[in-house]
Formats: structure tokens, C-alpha cells, sequence
């Protein structure tokens, strides 16, 4: 259920709340009382967006009620009056919390000077009212340390990833360019037709492709921290494809793999991004949910390369950690032009890549 449902929700059944009331008591002018009822109730669908004018509104219809109608207001409109008082706490900023605060309180005294109450009672009212204001606050700032902790961690996140890309690219590229340098060499002591110009020619992608190498060793090598544990296997492509769900169905879930197209156009880079979100995206589904069949089918085509991998179970209770796996596959897409979208899918879930193709 969304937010905008659950406050459609609450203030409908406050609305409810409020005419049964006038119905199984019928005040003086009741048509009146209505109007101010819905005054007191119907501000709630815009609390979130609007908090001030929202508690100014159904202060003013609860206090006028107090005056024109009878002392006490439908405990709906009381009701309404606390979550508004919560809600100025939560969504508004400093100035418009001290003018909340004001009205609040002009609110609590002009509905509280019309009933003979004792002096001690009117604690009540402030407990509820400022009580449900100093909730409303506390949530607040709470929920904005929590998401300056989330950004801290999902910047963390993408900096690792980044590290990790740049360790792989600097494998990828200095391989490619590598073999580059040694063909260009073979050809220059093979080619027989106008020599010269194609030793001058050839010569010249050599030097390229050494300055090449040193500029991505020496700028790829600013992005990562070197840990000297690490090894310096192949980086996996599309045809270990197999290997990785035969890994996959060993913790006890079976997975269909579908592979179209000719993957062996598909360049190094782009082979090791779609290896590795599926990798992490078959990694998710075996932390986070109950699945127990995994589809993953990678199809390569003239001008891009997509990717899915969906599973057919829900999300494992406690399983929703603070862990960023999609905020490594979106880098990994986006540095190739590409995109990774994660949802729903049934009672699964599903991430779909697409990269396309130079």
C-alpha cells in the first residue's frame, strides 16, 4: 500500500468516524457541524505535503466548532487534530514548525476555554498534542540519519565498484592492446608491398598502443588500491556462463539458462559486465529470496546485448540488508551506455540488463 492509499485510508475513516458521531448525536445545526467536521478531517490527504496550512485549517474548524457549535468537537476531529500535530513535527521545516507550534497552541486554548474543565486538565491536551508534535520531530531527525548513513554507504558502494571495474578494465584493455602491439609487429616484418610506408604505418600503432598502456596503467592505477593477495586470473566472459549456474544450482536451486546470438562479437568489456551482473543478480536471489527456480537468458543481437535473470519466490523474511549489489550492476551498465532495471515480477523478482553494442 502506497502512502498517498494509507492517507486517503486513515482520512476516510476519520470522515466516517466524525458522521457517525453527528448521526448517533445530532448536535445544534447540523449542517454546520458537518462542514466543520470535514474542516477538521478532509486536511489530511495533503498533511504530508502542505503540514502548516493543513493544522491551520483544521485548528480553525475545531476551535470554531468549539464556539458556534458545542464545546466539545468529534473525537474524529481530536483525532485529526494529533495526527496533524505529528505531521508539522515530521514534514515541516523550522520556521513553518514554529508557526505550526502557534497554532497548535492557539488551537488547544480557543477549544479549551469553552468547556469548564479544572486547571489540571488542561495537561491533557498538551501532552497529546505537543506530545504527538515531539513524535512527529523525533522521526524526523532520525529519518535524516538515516538517509545521510544510506547516501554514506552508497557512495561507499559505487567507489568500490569503481575500484573493481577499474581492475578489471585495466586487465581487459592492457590485453587488448597488448595483442594489438604484437600483431602490429608480425605485420611489420610480413607485409611485403611499400615496405616503408608500412613499416611508418605500423610502427606508429606500435607506439600508440605502448603510450596507450602506460596511460591506462598509470590512470587506472590512481582509481584502485592494489592489495597484493589478489590474484591475476583471466576475468571470467560469457562462455564461463555455464560454470556460474552449475555453481548456482549447487546451494539446491535449479536455474534455466538461455544463450542466443553469437557472443563471441560481443567485446571483452561488455562480455564482463553482463558475467557480472548476472553473477550478482543469481547471488541476490540466493541471499534474499525463498526461489527456488532461476531463469537467466542472455541474448546477443545486432545492437545490443540483454540480459535477465528472474526467480519465482518471495523476498526472505529479514533478508532486505543494506547490501548496494544494484548500485555495482548500474555502474557496470552505465559505463557502457547501458541500464539495469530491478522489480518485481510476479511473486519474484527480476533484473534486466541491456548494454548496447558499438
Amino acid at each position: 500500500m502506497s502512502i498517498k492509499q494509507v492517507d486517503v485510508l486513515v482520512t476516510g475513516t476519520l470522515v466516517a468516524l466524525g458522521f457517525v458521531q453527528l448521526v448517533s448525536a445530532p448536535p445544534d445545526h447540523p449542517q454546520a457541524a458537518a462542514l466543520l467536521t470535514l474542516g477538521m478531517t478532509m486536511p489530511l490527504l495533503v498533511r504530508r505535503t502542505w503540514p502548516l496550512p493543513v493544522v491551520v485549517v483544521s485548528g480553525a474548524a475545531a476551535t470554531t466548532y468549539a464556539f458556534a457549535i458545542e464545546p466539545n468537537p468529534p473525537f474524529a476531529g481530536f483525532l485529526a487534530l494529533v495526527v496533524m500535530a505529528y505531521s508539522v513535527g515530521r514534514f515541516s521545516g523550522a520556521v513553518a514548525t514554529v508557526a505550526g507550534l502557534v497554532c497548535i497552541a492557539a488551537a488547544v486554548v480557543g477549544t479549551s476555554v469553552t468547556q469548564p474543565t479544572a486547571p489540571f486538565e488542561w495537561i491533557y491536551p498538551i501532552v497529546y498534542f505537543f506530545g504527538a508534535f515531539a513524535v512527529g520531530r523525533f522521526v524526523r531527525a532520525r529519518s535524516g540519519r538515516l538517509a545521510v548513513e544510506t547516501d554514506t554507504r552508497v557512495r561507499d558502494a559505487v567507489v568500490d565498484e569503481r575500484g573493481r571495474i577499474a581492475r578489471e578494465l585495466h586487465d581487459v584493455v592492457a590485453h587488448g592492446l597488448g595483442v594489438m602491439v604484437l600483431h602490429a609487429e608480425a605485420a611489420d616484418e610480413l607485409l611485403g608491398s611499400d615496405p616503408e610506408a608500412a613499416r611508418r604505418s605500423l610502427r606508429q600503432v606500435q607506439r600508440s598502443g605502448r603510450e596507450a598502456i602506460g596511460e591506462l596503467t598509470l590512470l587506472l592505477g590512481l582509481l584502485r588500491e592494489t592489495d597484493p593477495r589478489e590474484g591475476h586470473e583471466p576475468q571470467p566472459m560469457l562462455a564461463q556462463l555455464p560454470d556460474l549456474v552449475r555453481e548456482f544450482e549447487s546451494s539446491g536451486r535449479e536455474v534455466a539458462l538461455t544463450v542466443d546470438g553469437d557472443m563471441g562479437g560481443v567485446p571483452t568489456g561488455i562480455q564482463l559486465t553482463v558475467y557480472r551482473v548476472v553473477q550478482e543478480a543469481l547471488t541476490n536471489a540466493a541471499k534474499h529470496s525463498l526461489a527456488r527456480r532461476v531463469e537467466v537468458a542472455v541474448a546477443a543481437g545486432d545492437r545490443q546485448v540483454l540480459a535477465t535473470v528472474a526467480d519465482d519466490g518471495p523476498v526472505r523474511s529479514g533478508a532486505a540488508g543494506a547490501g548496494h549489489g544494484l548500485v555495482g550492476m548500474r555502474e557496470r551498465a552505465a559505463l557502457y551506455g547501458g541500464s539495469v532495471d530491478a522489480s518485481r515480477a510476479g511473486s519474484g523478482f527480476r533484473v534486466r540488463l541491456a548494454v548496447p553494442l558499438p
